[in-house]
């Protein structure tokens, strides 16, 4: 049957090729370990990380203990409507920062994680002063105000630590640039399952169900100290303008950069 197959061109073997964008080589092999302890020599990197293991990871785990937490005086269905509420929070919040830092907000992505880690905070403080806590005996409830209250401030919370979950995400693949957006991505997911454990696991094993609200909050306003310190630097964004200007290469960048929490190429969008 081979007679009828039509004749195959025969192509010089040259091995194989760098995709290229708009002329420019891409590299295509990631030496990931390389790269992960590349970020790791970044300041501002580590501390966003440990800031999202607890933000995102012990959000998660929080919320998931809500049955445990809150079944003393409520039923199972409008707990489970409680948590419900705050997850759609959670991802509206997500969608709206990342409208927002794709358009007009990306030189304020830290003041947008201070805020959002901020008003999370309080939040976080009211809804434990909102059911028994360590501070009232018994069935006392300090801040008795109903349960639509609960879904506001709860809701409130969702919404804050969904709308800093992105913008971690850019925000680390600019400050560690040129390192991979891939490698820096998949550092913050394990933060964020580390973060879960030492909730589940750590905070779990000494904290009673009393306080285990308290100690998220005491965290979540830890999260805000630690941001207070990491850097508003752009490199990526910085670079790919001056890369457009014919300012900059990404030779020079590699050789010359510090991954991270240095000057960028142009020294511009450092807030």
């Amino acid at each position: 049957s081979w007679l009828f197959l039509p004749p195959q061109p025969k192509h010089r073997n040259v091995g194989p090729q760098k995709p290229t964008i708009d002329g420019n080589d891409v590299e295509e092999d990631v030496d990931i370990i390389a790269q992960t302890k590349q970020l790791m020599k970044i300041p501002s990197a580590v501390l966003l990380c440990i800031v999202y293991a607890w933000s995102s990871g012990g959000y998660v785990a929080w919320t998931s203990l809500f049955d445990n937490l809150l079944s003393q005086l409520w039923s199972d269905e409008f707990i489970g409507t409680l948590t419900f509420a705050a997850t759609i929070a959670y991802i509206v919040g997500g969608l709206a920062t990342s409208a927002a830092v794709d358009s007009k907000l990306r030189h304020k992505m830290r003041a947008i994680l201070l805020t959002c880690c901020a008003v999370s905070t309080v939040a976080c403080v009211l809804l434990a002063l909102s059911v028994p806590s360590i501070f009232a005996k018994g069935e006392k409830i300090i801040l008795d105000a109903g349960d639509a209250w609960l879904f506001f401030v709860f809701s409130l919370c969702g919404f804050c630590n969904g709308a800093a979950a992105p913008v971690f995400y850019e925000l680390i693949a600019e400050i560690s640039y040129p390192i991979s957006e891939g490698v820096s991505g998949n550092v913050l997911s394990y933060f964020e399952n580390g973060g879960a454990l030492l909730l589940y696991q750590g905070v779990g094993n000494f904290a009673t169900g009393r306080s285990m609200n308290i100690m998220f909050a005491i965290g979540m306003g830890l999260t805000v100290v630690l941001l207070s310190f990491v850097r508003n630097a752009l490199h990526r964004s910085d670079f790919e303008r001056d890369q457009r200007l014919g300012l900059a290469d990404i030779d020079t960048f590699e050789t010359g950069s510090d991954f991270g929490d240095g000057p960028s190429a142009s020294g511009a969008g450092n807030v």
